[in-house]
């Protein structure tokens, strides 16, 4: 996989290493060549660049990379510009970061397909992560929904899993349950391992240990996860 990252402040020299770390190749753009040189021996290469004069774009390989993500901060305007001139090169994909509602509400006017919100996403992860003194990890699913892993709040420790009335009493979704589990290796040798439980053999005891997987609103998840 090749990217190209336009913008190489906190979130978008972040994304361009750990993609790196991923295997993949990424060419990191910036006009500011402290940033460039920063970066440049952790990536496969990084180049200082106005991407906002269309005539710089021809060399950078758009035509080989499978997405362009425009990681461009506090500049809004400098954000749409860059936008519409990739637009116009014909990029296949391209990913555009959104650092306010009003930017995300113009990028979704403009037809922009991929908006990320790295900061609004965090915050709200690390809300859940307040809320719920179990929680483990989340994946968002649009504005107010999300799927969360969480350890089994202590409340429901030793109940059935048929004696909890997900939806009806907590207005979330069961998805699936993990436990630690006894393993033998190869060797013969006996560790714990956590695995999907298959819920579907029986009535499960709940434990204090269990991980339960739920999908829910922000607001329902923080009060079952409490």
């Amino acid at each position: 996989m090749k990217y190209i990252i336009v913008g190489l402040g906190n979130f978008g020299s972040v994304l361009a290493e750990r993609f790196t770390q991923m295997g993949y190749e990424v060419v990191g753009v910036d006009r500011n060549i402290e940033r460039v040189e920063d970066i440049k021996s952790k990536i496969s290469v990084a180049v200082c660049l106005n991407v906002t004069d269309k005539n710089n774009l021809s060399v950078l390989p758009l035509e080989s990379a499978d997405g362009v993500i425009i990681a461009l901060g506090k500049e809004f305007g400098e954000s749409l510009m860059a936008y519409a001139i990739f637009k116009e090169y014909g990029v296949n994909k391209l990913i555009v970061r959104a650092v306010s509602e009003i930017h995300a509400t113009v990028l979704s006017f403009l037809g922009v397909e991929h908006i990320i919100f790295p900061e609004k996403d965090a915050a709200q992860k690390y809300a859940l992560s307040l809320e719920m003194q179990n929680y483990i990890s989340s994946y968002k699913l649009d504005d107010d929904t999300f799927i969360v892993q969480m350890y089994l709040p202590k409340r429901f420790a030793g109940l059935k899993l048929s004696m909890i009335n997900f939806k009806s009493d907590h207005k979330v979704k069961f998805i699936s349950l993990k436990r630690k589990v006894e393993i033998t290796n190869m060797f013969g040798a006996k560790h714990k391992e956590v695995r999907v439980v298959d819920v579907e053999k029986g009535d499960i005891t709940l434990y204090e240990e269990d991980i339960i997987i739920l999908l829910g609103s922000f607001a329902n998840l923080s009060r079952f996860g409490k």
